[in-house]
Parts: C-alpha cells; sequence; structure tokens
C-alpha cells in the first residue's frame, strides 16, 4: 500500500523518503527509454506544453541528432498526443530520442550545444518516481521499488547509501523549486 504526505497541495509517496536508489547507466545503458515495461501501455516521455512546444519548433535540428532509423519520424512528428497529455513519439516501443549510437538521450545533447533550451523532459528526468496530474491532485509517486527496469539503480543506490530524494534533487527543484525541496530534506528524518 502506497502512503503519501500532502507537502504545498502535492501528494508525496513517503516511499520517496526511505527507498535508497541511484542510476547505474553503465549497466541499465537508459533502459527505461527503450525497454518495454510489461502490462504497461507505454507513451514515451511525458511532455509539458512547453516541452512539447519546444520540440516541435526545433525538431529538424533535433532530428540530425537522432539514430538513423528515428530521423525521419523525429524530424516528422516527434510528439505525440493522447487524452489530451503530449509525450515523445516512441518507434517500436524505443523513444525516439533514446540514441543507441551516443548511449544517451537526444535532448540531453541538445541541451549541452544550447539548442533552444531544451532539456531532457522533466517527467523523464524523474523516473523512477512518477509525476502524475490528475485533477483534483498532484502526486509524486515512486514507481514499483522491484521495477526490473530499474534494478541496477536500487542495488547502486543501496551499495553507496544514497536515497532516492537526494538523487532526484536537481529535477525536484528544477519541477517544483528549492523551498519544496527543503521540505522534503526536512520531513526525510521523520521517516527514517
Amino acid at each position: 500500500m502506497t502512503n503519501y504526505k500532502e507537502i504545498d497541495g502535492i501528494q508525496v509517496d513517503t516511499k520517496i523518503f526511505t527507498v535508497k536508489f541511484c542510476c547505474d547507466y553503465e549497466k541499465c545503458r537508459g533502459a527505461c527509454c527503450y525497454q518495454d515495461i510489461p502490462d504497461v501501455d507505454l507513451n514515451g516521455g511525458a511532455l509539458s506544453d512547453y516541452e512539447a512546444a519546444n520540440i516541435l519548433l526545433y525538431r529538424k535540428k533535433l532530428s540530425t541528432l537522432c539514430d538513423k532509423a528515428d530521423q525521419q519520424i523525429s524530424e516528422e512528428q516527434p510528439v505525440s498526443k493522447e487524452c489530451d497529455s503530449f509525450y515523445t513519439t516512441l518507434r517500436g516501443g524505443k523513444c525516439i530520442f533514446s540514441s543507441m549510437k551516443n548511449g544517451t538521450c537526444v535532448l540531453k545533447i541538445a541541451k549541452d550545444k544550447n539548442i533552444g533550451g531544451i532539456d531532457i523532459p522533466l517527467s523523464c528526468q524523474l523516473y523512477p518516481i512518477v509525476w502524475e496530474v490528475c485533477p483534483p491532485y498532484e502526486r509524486l509517486r515512486v514507481e514499483n521499488i522491484y521495477d526490473e527496469i530499474c534494478t541496477y539503480g536500487y542495488e547502486k543506490g543501496k551499495r553507496e547509501n544514497i536515497f532516492l530524494l537526494d538523487f532526484m534533487k536537481i529535477p525536484i527543484i528544477r519541477g517544483w523549486g528549492w523551498e519544496f525541496f527543503s521540505k522534503l530534506k526536512s520531513l526525510q528524518k521523520d521517516f527514517l
């Protein structure tokens, strides 16, 4: 059963305070970008309206950074929409911005090259924290901690003694600000 603590109107999964996690890219190679998740119908990385508009605006430049097999679709339809939400487009279950030749996200490369203020989508940067906005609530939920895709990340977090909250400091501040992160940190001691 998932327990939530409300902070500034956002329901926060209390596992965020106790679970240890640190992405292990060398082992997983960004599996959350291309590996099918059992019993989950993937739409791609969730995008804010701003992120979707920025990707559409710079799609020609972005397509040149994509793997050859993804270049045409990344130029023609880099963003998909379902139920009034935007997502990165998938091809064969793989995000078109997941660059196997570069071993990273094309949107990260675009950020490093200063292309239009593009960055990795916040929803992707937060994983395995899932950001859900379902009026009347907004929620930060920790994905199943036994998720096969992030097994290496949970193992590395335990081995290096890094809490999920600490590992996700940058995306949490990016999404909700320093004050929100500080509140989370001060509450963490109540759960340890």
